[in-house]
Formats: C-alpha cells, sequence, structure tokens
C-alpha cells in the first residue's frame, strides 16, 4: 500500500518494517540504532585495548626524568589521540560489518 506522500512503502531487509522514507536495500531507523548501539559497544573495547598497547609502548620508550617534561606531554597527548581515532575507525567498520 503506497504511503500518503505517494512514494512506495520499501521494507526493511533485516527486520522487515515498512517504511516511506527508507532507501532501497538499507536499513530502517531502529535497525540502524540497533547496529550503531552494537557497533559503540564493540568500538569502546577495541580503543581501549588499542589506547592501553599505546600507554604501554609510551610508558617503556619514553625516557622519564630528563630536563625537559615535553616528552611526557607528548605521550599523553597520543595516547588520548589513539583512543578517539580508534574509537572512530572501530565503530565505523563495525557498523558497516554489521549492516
Amino acid at each position: 500500500m503506497p504511503s500518503p506522500s505517494g512514494l512506495p512503502e520499501i521494507p526493511c531487509p533485516k527486520c522487515g518494517r515498512k517504511d516511506a522514507s527508507a532507501v532501497l536495500g538499507d536499513v530502517c531507523v531502529f535497525c540502524r540504532d540497533e547496529i550503531q548501539a552494537r557497533a559503540n559497544t564493540i568500538a569502546r573495547r577495541g580503543a581501549l585495548v588499542a589506547t592501553l598497547l599505546m600507554a604501554v609502548y609510551v610508558w617503556v620508550r619514553i625516557p622519564r626524568g630528563g630536563a625537559s617534561a615535553l616528552p611526557q606531554i607528548y605521550g599523553v597527548i597520543a595516547v588520548a589521540a589513539t583512543y578517539i581515532i580508534m574509537y572512530r575507525i572501530i565503530s565505523r567498520v563495525a557498523f558497516e560489518a554489521f549492516k
């Protein structure tokens, strides 16, 4: 049955819900939210593991007790950047894999 706007309703390939605003072959809003929640969970865990590995690397490789504290500051920035970057990458890859 066509929607009130005249556009045909397209079923979601995952759950079968019909939605007039859906694009052919794309999942519905409800499935997208569910997939994004699963991807975010995996991304948090993966980013945490990568950040811990980076923190260990920084701890081992950067000399401590030198005349300048600049290497330690750069190390802390690198660890924080690792979490942010890895979270975004893993979240996107997991979302596309689950879709």
